[in-house]
Order: C-alpha cells, then structure tokens, then sequence
C-alpha cells in the first residue's frame, strides 16, 4: 500500500486470507457480490499472490458486467498458476469476455470502474450520501 494517513499495513496471513477466500465463495454462492468482492479482495491484503482469491475476484468482477477488470484477474491467476486447477476456466472465461472488451469504444465500463472506486472511498471515510450517489445504478 503507498504512505498516507490511512495507509495501513497488512502482514502476511495465509490462514486469514483462506478464510476470507471461503467466506467470498459464500457470498458469490448466494449472489452477493459486493460482499464477495469485498471479502476476495480482503485475503489479497493478507496474501497478495493468492491464486484463488484473484480468481474469486475475476468470477465476480464478471458476475458484476465489469469485462475488462475481470479479464485481467484472469490474466492475474493465468500468470501465478498457468497450469492450475483454474486454468482451463480461466482461459475459457477470457475467450467469453474479449467479444465485450472489443465492442466497449463508450468508455462507459471506465467511468464504471471509476464511479465504484469513488462510492468505495467514500464508503471506507463513512460519507454515505456522496458513497450512495457513486454506487447507485443509473
């Protein structure tokens, strides 16, 4: 993480970033997948190279019509584990989403991406209203 006043630091924690993996598997189970989300990209705090994590986080980055980010956590478990469990799937997933990544000329996906960082960080600093403005669906 960069310096700052909130920076904080995370030590390395297999045992908690598998149980937050377990925990995302649950919410992406039952189509939660804000919390999934959260919960992915919380075990990559503890354990950044987590295969399984990252793969979560492209599972439901995709669930969540985010094309672009999803191929690149693909691309993410491809380089850990190129011959993985996941790979296959991984490869066939990305083959689904280039068709959505070539057809994007809008910009409209990054002004997603960008509109949900913003709703996070207001949400991380407790200011609901400017959070809800930023996460809300148009």
């Amino acid at each position: 993480m960069t310096g700052g006043p909130d920076a904080r630091y995370y030590p390395f924690d297999p045992h908690k970033a598998a149980k937050d993996v377990e925990v995302g598997k649950y919410y992406y189970g039952r189509k939660n997948y804000r919390a999934a989300l959260d919960r992915f990209r919380e075990a990559l705090l503890y354990k950044p190279n987590d295969a399984e994590a990252i793969y979560g986080v492209a599972q439901t980055l995709e669930r969540m019509d985010l094309p672009k980010e999803a191929y690149t956590n693909y691309e993410g478990y491809l380089k850990i584990l190129p011959g993985g469990p996941l790979a296959k799937d991984a490869h066939a997933a990305m083959a689904r989403l280039e068709p959505s990544l070539k057809a994007d000329n809008s910009g409209s996906e990054e002004q997603a991406s960008q509109e949900l960082e913003k709703g996070e960080e207001f949400l991380s600093r407790n200011r609901f209203e400017s959070a809800h403005a930023h996460l809300r669906k148009p």
